[in-house]
């Protein structure tokens, strides 16, 4: 019995992570279809990056769905995808912005989807951007520019963060040979544990120092021990 008890949360924590997966991958589908109906153009400069590509490549419970516009393709940015998204979701949804260009739809009520109740979810949609920083920054940008996605890939503080999901790629759900990989070595550093920078280390810790707090998470939650960020150099063009 005591062996039992002891068991028990972890059997819980299980449980809970598989419903946090379904209602993931439930809305990556979602999306998918609804920026389909949005245009091809829509549907093919969107994409899931972030935690629930990491996931996947680790075979981790996805939790999180975070999305990226290439609002410069796309002739839309985040703020009008996240409107034409909620007016899709039947029932109360709101919408937090911030001055990035980041747009998180809320949604607040209740609302079934392949079966499970979405309430209480949400979806960061990010503009694909360029970062300018001052000289005194406190790893807040001083301007942000919407750019390509190949120019974003560039800002990201680690090689694993490039790692994307086309949204016209996820209508069955997320597959990882649909992976995009722009560095070309984003997939094998996350794989061997490394932690390299797209671009160049020193300016990219400079720029936001907190992104050393991150990497330390990375290093709990993934048990992460290579650093490779002496390697770092500008990895796409």
């Amino acid at each position: 019995k005591v062996a039992e008890a002891r068991r028990a949360p972890f059997a819980l924590r299980a449980l809970l992570e598989d419903d946090e997966q379904a209602k993931s991958v439930a809305l990556m589908k979602w999306l998918a279809v609804q920026t389909k109906r949005l245009g091809t153009k829509i549907a093919n400069n969107t994409y899931v990056v972030g935690g629930a590509v990491r996931d996947l490549v680790l075979d981790k419970p996805i939790k999180d769905v975070d999305v990226v516009i290439d609002a410069v393709r796309a002739g839309h940015d985040s703020r009008w995808l996240a409107k034409q998204l909620m007016a899709r979701i039947p029932n109360e949804t709101s919408v937090v912005e911030d001055d990035l260009g980041v747009s998180v739809v809320q949604v607040k009520g209740a609302w079934m989807l392949d079966g499970l109740d979405m309430q209480g979810q949400s979806i960061d949609i990010a503009n694909a951007r360029e970062e300018s920083y001052g000289d005194r920054s406190k790893g807040k940008p001083a301007t942000v520019t919407p750019v390509k996605i190949e120019k974003d890939v560039k800002r990201r503080e680690f090689t694993f963060n490039t790692l994307m999901l086309r949204m016209a790629d996820l209508a069955k759900g997320p597959d990882k040979r649909d992976i995009i990989d722009m560095t070309g070595c984003g997939l094998d550093d996350l794989r061997a544990g490394r932690m390299c920078t797209p671009a160049d280390p020193d300016k990219t810790f400079r720029d936001d120092p907190t992104r050393m707090a991150r990497a330390l998470k990375f290093m709990a939650k993934y048990g992460f021990t290579g650093f490779g960020w002496w390697e770092a150099q500008s990895l796409v063009g």
